[in-house]
């Protein structure tokens, strides 16, 4: 067994609680930028009138939602940091693509689910299409609740 003094046995307890204090801000950054970059993406395919990039614009909104249920299935807390961080990362992206598309008109706020569920799930421009909130799920999630459920029913 090894032996250390108290002061060395502190400063290692210190560094512990360094590391892994890094690593949750390390996760809630590559959270916050995936919701960004997922959030941008459904902006971009839900205002933006250009019709022959949607097809690109809807794959990457297919790509994210797994990497964030990645992150979320490492690191569940991660959960929490949504509901905080969704109106400033809507505020970054309108700041990013208000230049990049000035003709564009984009609501000041957030105008759909604060629902981190929805947000992975909902075709969100199929509801502006119907004028009503869309309840079209994107098929590949099933398999993430079914992950969930099987979880819950080993533990």
């Amino acid at each position: 067994m090894i032996e250390f003094s108290e002061s060395e046995l502190n400063w290692r307890i210190n560094n512990l609680i360094e590391e892994i204090d890094s690593l949750g801000k390390a996760q809630k950054n590559a959270l916050k930028g995936q919701i960004r970059t997922l959030i941008e993406h459904i902006i971009k395919r839900c205002y933006v009138d250009m019709p022959l990039e949607y097809n690109g614009w809807e794959k990457t909104i297919r790509n994210i939602p797994p990497e964030i249920e990645d992150l979320i299935e490492t690191s569940p807390s991660l959960q929490n940091d949504y509901s905080k961080i969704l109106d400033t990362v809507y505020l970054q992206c309108l700041k990013k693509l208000r230049p990049e598309y000035n003709t564009t008109k984009f609501p000041e706020t957030w105008q759909f689910s604060r629902s981190l569920d929805d947000l992975l799930n909902l075709d969100f421009w199929a509801s502006l299409k119907k004028g009503k909130k869309s309840n079209t799920k994107i098929k590949r999630n099933r398999l993430f609740k079914q992950k969930e459920i099987s979880k819950t029913i080993l533990r």
